[in-house]
């Protein structure tokens, strides 16, 4: 009996390690999206991704908690932290939340400590099971489906084009030189011409071929529907509205732009003048102006209720105002948890 018990003792123990092994490469499986799932709002990674929307659930960077990654729910309660990294850049699809770190900013006396303080991540929801996609430094990150297409640096080739599959198991240089990849229809990425010309090219991302679908100075395009919005430079970055199909250009607004976003049918935006700056919005035809408030405002970022809003002087002070509906300006005092 002792002998059988000497020989089955070693056999459960190395059964239960080898069930132990597979159940964490079950857990740890990278779940791949069922449908065209997208990170994020093109306007919104324009304006450094601060905050994203996925299945009612906001992921925002911290402006009080230096930056670090939280949730809540739309309506702006139910807090947690997820992660101490200082995030932007933020993309979510229904099973990972992904954003590029720069922890090199972090206030700590010991943020040297962090390993590879700037690189593209993959958390679970739960702010667990991390990831790194990319250690180099990274740039506006956005989700097409199985893929984040984001700008990579490094020595030789500088700020380029890249890709890398959700799993890290494919990367790889999709253009020679720094196209941002935040704007989309379908499964096709919008961007303009960087190098040789600034027109409007769609780049099909099943085969990352591109193809110029307007000829004309354009910059930070948001594509509704058959319309491309831009920062016009030929009209001193004024808000212009161009028709992809005709080739029409309509032209939104009289004053140079800093920043927009789009969302269903209002535009937000922020006005640029010496005298009289402030943040506007409009409905997408260009109609309905209305001041939303005086001053000089960054990285407009949209949610499904809200429109989050940063002082140009002061990138921890945050406001907001309700989507739709009349403006009402709060700022924005989100807690600071503890990791």
């Amino acid at each position: 009996m002792r002998k059988k018990i000497k020989y089955i003792v070693p056999i459960l123990a190395l059964i239960l390690m080898i069930g132990g092994i597979l159940f964490s490469r079950y857990l740890n499986r990278t779940q791949f999206p069922q449908n065209d799932q997208f990170g994020n709002l093109a306007g919104n990674l324009f304006n450094k991704g601060l905050f994203c929307e996925r299945n009612g659930v906001v992921y925002f960077s911290n402006p009080k908690d230096n930056f670090a990654l939280y949730s809540m729910d739309s309506a702006g309660t139910n807090f947690k932290k997820l992660s101490a990294d200082v995030c932007a850049y933020i993309n979510a699809d229904d099973h990972y939340i992904y954003y590029t770190r720069n922890n090199a900013s972090q206030k700590s006396d010991f943020s040297f400590l962090h390993i590879q303080n700037y690189s593209l991540c993959r958390l679970n929801q739960n702010g667990k099971h991390e990831l790194i996609l990319d250690s180099s430094p990274s740039l506006y990150s956005s989700q097409f489906k199985d893929y984040i297409y984001y700008i990579h640096y490094d020595k030789e080739t500088a700020s380029t084009l890249y890709k890398v599959s959700i799993d890290g198991s494919e990367i790889k240089q999709v253009k020679n030189e720094p196209i941002l990849p935040c704007s989309r229809s379908g499964m096709k990425l919008y961007y303009t011409g960087v190098t040789g010309d600034h027109n409007i090219y769609s780049l099909d991302t099943n085969t990352d071929t591109s193809t110029m679908v307007y000829e004309g100075n354009s910059y930070n395009p948001i594509i509704i529907g058959s319309y491309a919005y831009i920062m016009d430079p030929d009209q001193n970055y004024a808000l212009s509205r161009i028709d992809l199909t005709s080739g029409e250009k309509t032209i939104l607004s009289k004053e140079r732009l800093d920043c927009f976003n789009v969302y269903g049918n209002m535009i937000y935006y922020q006005k640029s003048s010496t005298t009289n700056p402030g943040l506007y919005r409009m409905t997408i035809d260009g109609s309905n102006l209305e001041k939303v408030m005086d001053g000089i405002y960054t990285n407009i970022n949209i949610t499904s209720r809200y429109v989050y809003f940063y002082s140009y002087e002061n990138n921890n002070t945050c406001f907001s105002t309700p989507t739709n509906g009349p403006v009402q300006v709060t700022e924005f005092l989100p807690p600071v948890q503890k990791d």
